[in-house]
């Protein structure tokens, strides 16, 4: 019975801190954990990212982010157009590498915003880093929407949901990645200054 009690309550604890501003995905990993986590994410950030621009660069002045934010089908068959067949299949390789840079952005983004929340004193900023360690991950499920999308596209779907899906979806997942890195730069900055 005794033990029955003791599951219940840390149940109870583990709802309560949900419930908290101050709470992360990220809260229950120990020391060994997390630096496993930083040497896994940010090389594969580092490595994926830089392979995804210089197939971008191959694609011209207009590449797949232009393809995000086309919002119809006529711009978008513009785009697929301008690449040509070989230019088609580089995009496609693109937005499939995308599915591996997602949980590598999700994961480094969301654990340093995590890690560098205690560093501000004023608690709406501090509350923020806790809650962007949430959200990044609303953006990587956007982008697999909007990379599914793509794809359609790419198949030769002839609609202009998929490009409105893709649109619709690119929009608020560039908000949230730039608000993560912005918030993961200041509070980096404020630690260093702070310590001084």
């Amino acid at each position: 019975m005794s033990r029955y009690r003791f599951v219940v309550f840390d149940q109870l604890a583990y709802l309560s801190a949900m419930k908290s501003p101050y709470y992360s995905p990220f809260q229950s990993l120990n020391t060994r954990q997390e630096r496993t986590l930083k040497r896994v994410s940010l090389p594969a950030v580092v490595f994926i990212m830089t392979t995804m621009i210089v197939i971008e660069g191959q694609l011209g002045a207009e590449g797949i982010v232009a393809f995000e934010f086309a919002g119809s089908l006529s711009r978008a068959e513009e785009l697929m157009g301008n690449w040509g067949p070989i230019g088609q299949i580089k995009a496609a390789f693109l937005i499939g590498l995308d599915f591996l840079f997602i949980p590598a952005y999700c994961t480094a983004i969301g654990f340093f915003c995590y890690k560098l929340a205690p560093h501000f004193n004023n608690t709406a900023l501090k509350a923020t880093g806790y809650r962007l360690s949430w959200l990044i991950f609303l953006a990587g499920l956007l982008d697999i929407i909007e990379n599914t999308g793509l794809y359609q596209l790419l198949a030769g779907t002839k609609s202009d949901f998929w490009a409105k899906i893709a649109l619709w979806c690119a929009i608020p997942k560039f908000g949230i990645v730039i608000m993560g890195i912005v918030y993961v730069v200041a509070a980096y900055g404020y630690s260093r200054f702070k310590n001084k």
